[in-house]
């Protein structure tokens, strides 16, 4: 699919989600602005309101995202249908376009765990296998540190971190523009600071 098309498939799944979600962002090659897509990507923290389910004595928390996303494939004149994964962490959507289907993956995730799911979504695929691979084997994610879960964890337990530009800074890398990032960026910037004299670079 034309990447102005996928915009517009995102952007139409984002208008019908966003008054359920603390927080909705486009991330795959459509962030990145490829030219021909291959399926949309949405980074997705459901918002949590208390209810009470019918005949219950006491109210409990209830994500209405996934309730809306229930009704939107039951519908029969919905352009989307419910797709072979259909999870409280992954919801594939087809979207029928020109006779064909055309994924749209929904990733939900905590507020703590949203930088790192950013990013790593975003890709491309190389760039961010180096972002969670140990320093050690080439990596840039700190020997002590590892992600469990979608959650980086430190030598002192879970951190959050609820942002891309959190995220990048723990790592030490710049946030740089989604459209820009590849393994050959990242790993020029390697070099850069391992070409810095000691102390320099921080």
């Amino acid at each position: 699919m034309q990447l102005i098309k996928a915009q517009g498939v995102a952007l139409n799944v984002m208008l019908m989600l966003r008054p359920m979600a603390e927080r909705i962002e486009v991330a795959g090659s459509v962030r990145r602005r490829k030219a021909d897509v291959h399926d949309v990507e949405l980074v997705i923290i459901p918002k949590v309101i208390e209810s009470r389910a019918r005949g219950a004595l006491f109210s409990g928390p209830n994500e209405p995202i996934f309730e809306a996303l229930d009704a939107l494939c039951a519908n029969p004149r919905s352009r989307f249908h419910r797709g072979d994964r259909w999870g409280s962490k992954y919801r594939k959507l087809i979207y029928r376009h020109e006779g064909r289907g055309f994924p749209v993956d929904l990733f939900f995730v905590r507020r703590e765990t949203f930088g790192p799911q950013l990013a790593i979504r975003t890709g491309p695929a190389e760039f961010s296998r180096l972002l969670v691979t140990h320093c050690s084997k080439g990596g840039v994610m700190p020997d002590d540190s590892h992600l469990d879960g979608g959650q980086v964890i430190g030598p002192d337990g879970p951190i959050s971190l609820d942002s891309e530009e959190a995220f990048f800074q723990y790592l030490g890398l710049p946030c740089w523009d989604a459209h820009r990032r590849s393994d050959v960026l990242l790993q020029h910037h390697l070099r850069q600071l391992s070409d810095l004299p000691a102390g320099v670079g921080g």
